[in-house]
């Protein structure tokens, strides 16, 4: 799976307090599992535009330890369905939480972390909220819980629906 990473987070997770134990859970099970954890270019576009030098060089050093989305679609204004409910923004922030969002929406990947509000408030117009999730959301969706079950997601060739299979663990 492919699981992009808000700047937030990123930021968030390289800041010099305590990386809180849901994220590092998560991104430790995520990379146990070889699932990639990914940042968006628009966002790395908005961190190497901060006009804030010291603040630039420490975010740029952080997400340079990740690999960025390649060739992610971009939002038109024939995307009639996507325009309706997230109209082109005019604010360059706006703009790159349209890209992330749009990233889900056509599935370049197949989930979004972020504790952005604004973000989870546009997913809930798109009905893409169940992709898009808070850290600890995340953890508890994308990490197996202490019930023994694994589960994978499956993406449908069929109108883009996931599917999720529950399965006991195979015996080791």
């Amino acid at each position: 799976m492919d699981i992009l990473f808000d700047t937030n987070i990123f930021i968030h997770r390289e800041d010099d307090d305590i990386v809180p134990e849901d994220l590092r859970a998560l991104e430790k099970s995520l990379k146990e599992k070889g699932h990639r954890i990914l940042i968006h270019p628009h966002s790395e576009r908005e961190i190497r535009n901060d006009h804030n030098e010291q603040r630039r060089e420490q975010n740029e050093s952080r997400v340079e330890t990740y690999p960025t989305l390649e060739f992610p679609s971009y939002p038109s204004e024939d995307d009639i369905d996507f325009r309706a409910a997230v109209p082109e923004a005019a604010d360059p922030n706006d703009r790159v939480d349209n890209a992330l969002l749009y990233s889900v929406y056509v599935d370049d990947v197949d989930f979004l972390v972020t504790e952005d509000k604004g973000i989870h408030s546009k997913a809930l117009e798109l009905g893409i909220e169940d992709r898009v999730f808070p850290i600890e959301e995340g953890y508890d969706f994308l990490v197996p819980s202490q019930s023994g079950l694994e589960f994978s997601v499956v993406m449908s060739p069929v109108q883009s629906v996931m599917i999720l299979e529950l399965r006991a663990p195979s015996a080791r």
